[in-house]
């Protein structure tokens, strides 16, 4: 929370976990930055000021409900910043707040709560990228966001083709999630087994079919690249949801990729292969 001098921005953090509290603890260190963080339990209508930015940082089984709590904070010029996995979510968020949605994907860190400590695995890399179709939008992210974000190590990128920066993240994470979540093993031993590795590039082989037919291209060896450039102990969060009998991004990340292929007519078939594994093996329904 800045305190004395001028306010240059003020955000709003939805979600209490661990990106919530990793994106919160990055911005209070900056100077006229004005952050309040927002849980479960909170009342949204506390919020007096005008927000400049809302950030959504809850999981998919907690966006429903965070979504229906965020008309009171909705101004004329606030931008709302999900920085969740998967596409629907985004499209539900356009489909009702309009160019006040921002498209958002986090990465290059490793970063979960264990009991009340946050544990953070720094790559050196970390990165938000965002998307917008509104020239204004993005005038705003450049000129207000981006700068502050940066100033605290978090590179951030700007664009023009929300589809882009969720498909190709949504691509990555829905071959990574699926095949470490059937296996139970972090990505380092699942590129050691031949088995494994070759279940992930077919689910990688089939969500990249599945985002050229919803218009975007993405590329095979550039996704598998990045993931061959994780750390060895990598675990998904899903994977730690899964052994914590937690709710879980299963649907949103491989359900959502299976369901744009079934309504674009694209086989999915490794990856609905991976979800019955996953389901047999947590005994999910």
């Amino acid at each position: 929370m800045a305190e004395g001098g001028k306010i240059k921005m003020r955000a709003a953090i939805v979600g209490p976990g661990a990106v919530g509290k990793f994106l919160s603890m990055k911005l209070v260190q900056v100077d006229g930055v004005d952050v309040v963080q927002i849980g479960k339990k909170d009342s949204f209508e506390k919020i007096s000021a005008e927000l400049d930015f809302i950030f959504i940082a809850v999981k998919q089984p907690d966006f429903s409900a965070a979504i229906r709590k965020l008309y009171p904070l909705i101004g004329s010029n606030v931008l709302i910043i999900p920085l969740q996995n998967g596409i629907e979510h985004y499209e539900i968020l356009e489909g009702r707040f309009g160019k006040n949605a921002v498209a958002g994907t986090i990465g290059g860190l490793e970063v979960y709560k264990s009991g009340k400590k946050l544990v953070w695995r720094r790559s050196g890399n970390e990165h938000i990228n965002l998307a917008s179709r509104d020239n204004a939008a993005r005038r705003r992210l450049s000129r207000e966001l981006r700068p502050i974000l940066n100033s605290t190590g978090i590179k951030t990128s700007i664009g023009n083709d929300p589809k882009k920066i969720l498909w190709e993240k949504l691509v990555r994470m829905c071959a990574i999630v699926g095949v470490c979540a059937a296996s139970g093993l972090p990505i380092g031993k699942v590129l050691q087994d031949n088995g494994w590795k070759n279940s992930l590039v077919k689910a990688l082989k089939a969500a990249t079919e599945i985002a050229k037919a919803d218009g975007t291209s993405v590329s095979v060896s550039n996704a598998l690249s990045a993931i061959l450039a994780l750390s060895p102990k990598f675990e998904p969060s899903l994977l730690k949801d899964l052994k914590r009998k937690k709710p879980n991004e299963l649907d949103a990340i491989l359900g959502a990729v299976v369901r744009r292929g079934e309504k674009l007519g694209v086989g999915a078939g490794p990856i609905a292969e991976l979800i019955l594994k996953i389901k047999k093996k947590y005994k999910l329904k």
